[in-house]
Parts: structure tokens; sequence; C-alpha cells
């Protein structure tokens, strides 16, 4: 068998050279060089290896050089014989897209003379067109020689591509169909139209074409993905109908040394190139994972390859496979008479267009007018989660059409309407990645993070949900799909018993299903109560705040309506202000929440409350040990990195601490805050620094820094000025006057940067509450410059960014804006 193209795939680490080597990728000069110099090394320690000799003809194949002659002039090397020319034409048209398109050339695939007897005539008129053309470049004796070594490699590059072989053994390469250059991506289409995906697939075919009819083999290690993806159905079932399998073996995850636990799930099939019996049984074994579904080592993989137990070898049905959901390649058999998909469809979630502007968490918002419920990702082991999230209004004429509209035109808009079909209905909500995890699908809008499996028949759930959620489910769907990210089609072509799994769901649910719920207080299912809840004391100071859930605003869901007072109303702070140490004839916030905690609580154990609030392990001893210390802190990892509940201090443990509703936070509240709260701790530590009081002069000028920073927040000059990058320069906050629905993250800006972000002890907040990201994901649709000039800047805006000649539609957020500029823009 002659040795030929590996074809391994650009990016692994232990990738080596082959004698005849293949490009899938344009070649840079620099690689292009590297290559020719590796084919003279091989040519010359072979002439050393001979003992000088005159060295015999090389075994040496190039399929990744192109000829850079013209057509004319290697035709003219035939002179009049016509067959020659014609030879040399097609010669030179074969090879003219080599560097990008390596040993898929196919010169039987060419048709004509140059196939059957061309081979030996055409050689010599193929090295002296090569030798000619190089030495023009060539400027020492060695790359003449080099060059010399790489025509003769050209030449028996094209004898071994139309040749046949008893056995072809290959690591494929690795290529999807976005990433291929214009001439690869064409070539496959034309020549691989049921693999055209990947390069991997493609090369499966090619393999294949290599083999002897009814003698020959191909044994290759490819990406797993072709086994089950809706995209190679047809290429499944070419293979199933039209070449007999011998061999398979899921390798997973981990097959090559070099990736570990990084590399892409692979498997080895063996094919041959003739026409299956009815009968064909193939052998099947799976070293990838444990029946845990943990990874096995590889040093295990080799040794359970190389000796393997009978037990583990399964005996699989070649054209049974045709009868799986889309051909797909299943080692174990299944009943395959009743699919979910007889009961229920399966439907993708909405894209959310820019997810910093359209989606928030419930709680960053005040008026929820404008905003729909949103379901997202399942956090696992809870029939109800995945409810921390609310979308823009998708209704025409609002903001988020108005967007999507834009995008459409480039065509780059997605769905943002996918899945309203069921919206409002109820079924399973399911995690695309890893391990599937489940909830409830509630009817809100949902993302493209979860697919809804929804039954035709209501009466269908319990049993859908019980299937759904069991480890069963999530088996039936791996044997059919490995990849990581499964789509949404696939999750309802699994078996599915109805009757075995409507007893299920009789002894698990006797009444029918529970009502939506949660204790967790991320959730807008939540009933906004400390009693009952997964964060007792949280809720509490959020209520102590004023703060209110959904269901207590009269927002109400499917089986879970709005609730009413609850007599905890009497003991929310009117402002949303309040101060840890007593300040403006208030008592001290610990003592005011302990009196809310009593009526909600009954019995108050201020120690088991503290230790089971604490994310990490309390160590605070009373509740204002821990107010001042941990509350913040936890709230922001509790709440997602958006803390609603600010902690704004002056530095000084001693010194002022204030707990402020977000929600509340209006010009008129900070304005109370800074000078009326904190003027009248000022005016305290005034006097006792006067009256040489322990620390009052340090914790004068700590406050009074405090206060010049809060007032500078207050007129919102650059850079501590609201920006909020979606909208317009007219419609930009002069001062702090926020538009609250904005969101935290944007809002947040003025407080984080005056704090010294990054500084834990110089900062406005007891703790860091969240990063800054100078810009997000995405690119914006084109926008007016005269209205939004950050987007029409390369490098990052500034202040009063003038933007540059053309629209770029980076999502900046870095960009502060002058009051000036903001006033010129509405005169």
């Amino acid at each position: 068998m002659h040795s030929f193209n590996k074809n391994r795939a650009p990016r692994r680490a232990d990738r080596s050279f082959s004698v005849a080597e293949s490009g899938t990728s344009p070649r840079t000069a620099v690689f292009a060089r590297c290559y020719r110099f590796a084919a003279f090394n091989v040519a010359l320690t072979a002439w050393k290896l001979a003992g000088y000799q005159v060295l015999p003809p090389l075994h040496l194949a190039c399929s990744g050089h192109a000829p850079s002659a013209t057509e004319a002039e290697w035709a003219a090397l035939a002179g009049n014989d016509d067959r020659l020319r014609h030879g040399m034409m097609r010669l030179h048209g074969l090879f003219k897209d080599a560097p990008v398109l390596g040993s898929l050339i196919n010169p039987r695939a060419q048709g004509g003379s140059l196939v059957e007897a061309s081979f030996q005539e055409l050689a010599p008129l193929l090295i002296s067109a090569l030798e000619a053309n190089t030495r023009q470049h060539a400027k020492l004796d060695d790359d003449a020689a080099e060059f010399g070594v790489i025509a003769h490699g050209l030449a028996k590059a094209a004898e071994l591509l139309a040749a046949k072989y008893t056995l072809v053994i290959t690591n494929v390469p690795y290529l999807g169909r976005l990433k291929q250059h214009d001439v690869l991506r064409q070539y496959c289409e034309e020549e691989y139209p049921d693999s055209k995906a990947d390069l991997a697939t493609c090369f499966i075919e090619r393999c294949l074409r290599f083999c002897t009819i009814k003698a020959g083999s191909s044994a290759l290690v490819t990406p797993q993905l072709w086994f089950f993806l809706t995209t190679f159905k047809n290429l499944r079932r070419k293979l199933l109908k039209g070449t007999e399998w011998r061999a398979v073996a899921s390798l997973g995850e981990e097959a090559w040394w070099t990736f570990g636990m990084r590399g892409p799930r692979t498997v080895l099939t063996i094919l041959s190139a003739t026409t299956p019996h009815y009968e064909n049984v193939f052998f099947a074994i799976d070293v990838s994972t444990n029946r845990g579904m943990t990874p096995i080592m590889l040093e295990e993989k080799a040794s359970l390859l190389s000796v393997c137990d009978q037990r583990q070898i399964l005996a699989v049905d070649q054209l049974k496979q045709l009868d799986n959901p889309d051909s797909c390649v299943v080692f174990e058999p299944g009943e395959q008479s009743s699919l979910l998909s007889r009961y229920a469809d399966s439907f993708q979630g909405a894209a959310t267009l820019d997810i910093e502007q359209f989606r928030l968490m419930f709680f960053e918002v005040r008026e929820r007018v404008g905003w729909q419920y949103h379901q997202s990702s399942p956090a696992g082991g809870k029939m109800f989660s995945g409810a921390h999230y609310i979308s823009a209004d998708r209704e025409p004429g609002g903001r988020f059409f108005r967007t999507a509209e834009l995008l459409e035109m480039e065509k780059r808009a997605g769905a943002p309407l996918a899945g309203k079909k069921v919206w409002g209905k109820q079924g399973v909500a399911c995690a695309w990645m890893g391990y599937l995890p489940t909830s409830m699908y509630l009817g809100a809008v949902f993302d493209n993070s979860i697919a809804a499996i929804v039954p035709r028949d209501p009466r269908h759930l319990p049993a859908i949900w019980c299937f759904c959620s069991s480890k069963v489910f999530v088996a039936e769907v791996r044997k059919i799909n490995q990849k990581n990210q499964v789509a949404n089609a696939t999750l309802v072509k699994v078996p599915f018993d109805l009757v075995h799994w409507q007893n299920v769901a009789a002894k698990e649910f006797p009444n029918g299903l529970p009502t939506p719920q949660s204790s967790d207080p991320t959730q807008w299912l939540f009933n906004g109560h400390p009693k009952g809840s997964d964060q007792s004391l949280h809720v509490a100071v959020a209520r102590f705040l004023g703060y209110k859930w959904p269901r207590q605003t009269g927002s109400s869901f499917h089986d879970c309506p709005a609730i009413g007072p609850d007599g905890l109303e009497a003991f929310a702070d009117p402002d949303g202000i309040v101060c840890l140490p007593p300040v403006n004839r208030e008592q001290p916030a610990a003592n005011r929440l302990r009196h809310l905690l009593a009526a909600a609580l009954g019995t108050l154990d201020e120690r088991s409350l503290i230790a089971a609030a604490g994310l990490k392990g309390s160590k605070s001893k009373t509740l204002e040990d821990w107010l001042r210390d941990e509350f913040f802190e936890q709230h922001a990892k509790l709440f997602h990195d958006r803390p609603f509940i600010w902690h704004l201090w002056d530095g000084r443990s001693d010194g002022f601490h204030a707990l402020v509703n977000y929600h509340k936070l209006d010009h008129a509240t900070l304005q109370k805050l800074v000078y009326s709260y904190l003027g009248n701790w000022i005016q305290q530590q005034d006097i006792d620094a006067k009256a040489d009081k322990p620390g009052a002069a340090e914790r004068l000028g700590a406050a009074r820094a405090l206060q010049a920073k809060l007032a500078a927040i207050l007129e919102g000059e650059a850079p501590l000025d609201i920006f909020v990058r979606w909208k317009p320069i007219k419609d930009q906050a002069q001062g702090w006057n926020p538009d609250l629905n904005d969101g935290i993250r944007q809002n947040i800006r003025p407080f984080l940067l005056a704090g010294d972000v990054g500084k834990r002890d110089a900062g406005l907040f007891r703790a860091i509450p969240l990063k800054l990201k100078d810009s997000d994901r995405g690119n914006e649709p084109n926008r007016l410059k005269e209205e939004y000039p950050w987007f029409w800047c390369d490098d990052e805006p500034g202040t009063d960014p003038a933007g540059g000649k053309e629209f770029v539609g980076t999502r900046w957020n870095n960009v502060h804006l002058t009051l000036e500029k903001k006033k010129g823009s509405k005169a």
C-alpha cells in the first residue's frame, strides 16, 4: 500500500510531517517553504543512506504544491502532440488549487486519458515544466535541488491520487464549512454534497474512493458528529446502504494524548467499499465513558481496544440503523415503535439580539411595563428553575422590534420570535448542554439556551415530565447524539413508553403535578416572604428596604396567582434608605430588622439565620456585624452580580454606612442621602471632633470625602455620568436622573468609578459588586453618527467621542459624555 496524506488538522499539537502533505487552507509563504524544505530533507536523507549513490526514484509525493507557470506554458512543452497537450492542460487544472485541496484531488473524477495511460508520458514534461519555472525563482543551488524534488513529488502525487488501494488508514482533518477557504468550500459542495458540512466527512467519502471495489477498506478516526447530526442524515443513509461496515469504536473527547479532556469527540470507523449483505453485522465498542458517564483515561482506552472483553463488544445490525430516527448510528438497540415525538414537539427558543439590553434579571427593573417574563437554562434537580429573567416586549413598534428590523436587513437577526407558538403553554424546559438538566416550562418567552418540549395533549404532561427528568431520558438522547450541545429536534427522537411513564407519574404525583412555586428569591415565582425561603435573612433585608417580588405587585403565572399583603409592608422603610448607625432620628438598622424578622418568622435565632445566609460560612456573631461586614457581598453573589440593595460607606468600619434600595434611588432620593442622612452624620461627627472624641476627626474626614463623591454623581459630569450605549445622545441622562429600567449594570457605573473600581476598601460600596465591561458581545446595527458617535469608533471612544469615517458597531460601554454635549444635543 502506498503511503499518502495523513491530513492532520492544522490545530493539533502532535502534527508531524507526511511525505504526501495536503493543504486544507491557503499556504502562506512561510509554511509553503517549510514543506518544500521538508521534502528536500527526506530526499537528502535517502541519498545519504544509499551511500551517496545516484538517487533512485523516490516514493515521495507532494500534493500541496501548485504550478506557477501558465496553462499555455505547460501545454507548449508537449509540442504538437495533441494527446500530450491535452494531458498537460488537464494536469495543470488539476493541481492549480492543490495548496487548498491537497489529497482531496481525484484525477479519476476528471475522466479522459490522463488516468489510463499518460502518467509515464507526462512525467518528464511535468518535471521540465516545474524545474524551468522554479529555477527562475531559485537563488541558490539548494533551492534548485529543492524545487526539483517538488517537481518529482507533484508528478508522483498525480499517480498516487489516481491509484486504488486495499487499505486506507488516516486521521482526517477537522474543519467546519464556515471556516473553509472559498475554493475548498465550493469544491466540497460540488464533489461531496452529502458531507460538505465538515472537511472530516468529505474525507470519509474521499478515502472510500481510494479503495478498490469489493477488496478495499478504510479505517478512519473522525469526529463522531456525523453519526447523529441531522446535517449528515443523507451521508449516513448512503454509507449504511452502500458500504459494508466492519467495526466502530467510540473514542470520546479525550482520544489524543495532546488534547487531554479538551479534544473533539471522536470515533474509529472501519468501512469496506462494497455493497452490504442484508444481514451484515458490524462490531462496536464504546471506550468513551463508563456507564456512570465518567470519562475513561487514555491508558485504559488503549488497553480496552487492544485486549477487548467480549462482554463489551456489541454486534450491531447495519441495515436496522436505517430505522433509527434520522438513521442515527446507535450501538445499543431501542424500541422504535413509539418515540416521544409522537406525543410532544420540541421548540427552539428565541434570539435575544442584544442580551445586555433586552434580557435582564427581573429584580433589575422597577416598572415591568414593556417586559415579558423569560425562562432560561434550568439548574437541574429542581422542578421549577430558570426563572431569573425578563426580556423586552417583542410586540411590533417596540425598541426590540425596531432593532430586530435593523438586524433583519443585515441578515443577522436570528429568530427573535422563535417558540412563540407555545408561549402560554406548559411543558418541559430542557437545556441543550451537558447532562441535559430540566425543569417545568411555564409558558414564558424562552431563549435559545433551552428547548421547550410541549405535549400535544396536556394530559400527557406528567408522564413526559417524569421521563424527561429521569436518567433514562439522558441516556436515550446520548445514544443518538453525543455532542455536548444537542439540537432541540433530537430531544424528542427517543423511545418513549407512554403507559410506563404514566404509571410512574401516578405514583409520584397522585394528585397531579404541583403548582409552580419556588423558595428561591432569585426566581420570579417566589412569593416574597422570608418564611420558607432559601435565604430568609436576605429576603427580610430586601423587604425591610421596601422591595417587592413580582407576585406581590400583581404578577401571576399558570396556577401561580398574585398574592395580597402579608403584613410585612408596615416594616418597609418609606424612602428606601436605611443607615446602619442611628442617623436622622432613625433607630439602628439591626434593631429595625429584628422587628421584621420576629413578625415574619415568629421565633428568632440570629446565629442560625446568619449561618444560613453565609454563602461561604459566616463569621458574624450579631446582626450588626453581619449587616456591616457580610450582607452586601453575599447579596451581590446571591443575585448574580446584579445587587438591588446597595451598601454605601465611607471606607471606615466605624463610619457612615447606608443600605439603599436601587429601585427608589432617583435624583431626589440620592440628594436626600447626601445632604440629609450623610449631612446629619457629618454634623454629628463635627460636634464630636470639636469635643475631641476618639476617631471623630477621622470619621468626619471620611464622611466629607464620601459626600463629595456622591455630590459629583448627582451633578453627573463626565466621567461620573450615566451612559447607556443603546440610547442616542439626546436621551442620555443629565446628572443623576437614571432610567432605572436600563438595568443595574448601566446605572451602577458612576458609583463604581467614583469609588475607584477594584479597591475594596476605597470604594463607595462595601464590596465590589460586579466587574465593568468596556464593550459587550456582538455588533450594533447601523446607527446615525450624529446620534451614536461611539458606534463609529475603532478604538475606545473615551470622553465626547467624535467617531470615525465608517460605522464599526462595537458595543462600547466605557463612554463618557459631558453635560455640555448632552445639553447641546437637546437644544
